[in-house]
């Protein structure tokens, strides 16, 4: 429950920050909240930082480990391929 609670944090709060931006290129806003929801995945990158962060001893494995589930379910890509 708490890995779908932060999949849907970090997807709420990346569009609720993309949204405003796309708006102030003055698109509609249902074009903004399209780009939004399409940007507000996580992002590969961040697969990339747990490790090294892990691998570095910034960040222990009990806080990696759960938030690369949440990347992974925030991506369609991911989502798409576990079908």
């Amino acid at each position: 429950l708490m890995i779908l609670g932060l999949t849907l944090l970090l997807v709420a709060v990346k569009a609720a920050v993309i949204f405003p931006l796309v708006r102030l290129f003055r698109y509609a806003n249902g074009e903004a909240a399209l780009v939004a929801l399409a940007l507000a995945q996580g992002g590969e990158f961040a697969f990339v930082l747990f490790a090294v962060t892990q691998s570095a001893g910034v960040l222990p494995p009990e806080i990696t480990r759960p938030m690369i589930v949440v990347v992974a379910l925030s991506s369609p890509a991911m989502a798409g391929s576990a079908r």
